[in-house]
């Protein structure tokens, strides 16, 4: 049994795309700090539907405790903090067990 952590994004206007570059390569830098990853995944939206979020951070990890390391690692706290603060208007977040 493992978990899967699904975050939503939706920015403030006038986010660039070199903003987004940094953080997506914030992002990519995670699975090597933070050991309790198992699958790791995130990216913009496609722009396929009206009604979608812009941005998505998926993460696995093995059980609720495993989440929690994670969700209060330095990294993760630096990242969320520093590239998705300044950016975000709304998120949403959901846990499920797989």
């Amino acid at each position: 049994m493992s978990l899967r952590h699904v975050a939503m994004f939706r920015f403030l206007p006038d986010v660039g795309a070199d903003r987004l570059r940094t953080l997506e390569d914030a992002l990519s830098k995670l699975p090597d700090q933070i050991s309790e990853l198992e699958a790791y995944a995130f990216g913009q939206d496609l722009g396929l539907s009206d009604t979608t979020w812009d941005f998505v951070v998926v993460a696995d990890v093995a059980d609720a405790d495993a989440f929690e390391r994670y969700r209060s690692h330095p990294a993760h706290v630096a990242v969320v903090q520093d590239q998705f603060g300044p950016i975000v208007a709304e998120r949403a977040a959901v846990q499920i067990q797989l």
